[in-house]
């Protein structure tokens, strides 16, 4: 119940610390999978040898580079909306 009271206390600091922790998350995700681009689906050929060809790698980091730009815009909204509470 204390931790409770005390985040309800301190709503302003609470919202402003949530949305820098977003930033941080969305940054890291943004810095691993890279700023996004039209590369979903691309990635180094292989080919078998019976002759198929398969391509490995970059799957998903399109969507997984937006989901990083998204946290970072939402953190940064966050810390905005606190700031005139």
């Amino acid at each position: 119940m204390a931790v409770i009271d005390f985040i309800c206390s301190n709503i302003k600091a609470t919202i402003i610390s949530f949305g820098l922790l977003l930033d941080v998350i969305g940054v890291v995700i943004t810095f691993r999978y890279g700023v996004p681009r039209f590369i979903d689906g691309m990635g180094i050929p292989i080919e078998d040898s019976d002759g198929s060809t398969y391509t490995v790698g970059m799957k998903n980091y399109g969507a997984k580079g937006y989901l990083g730009i998204i946290l970072i815009v939402i953190g940064f909204t966050l810390q905005g909306i606190a700031s005139w509470l």
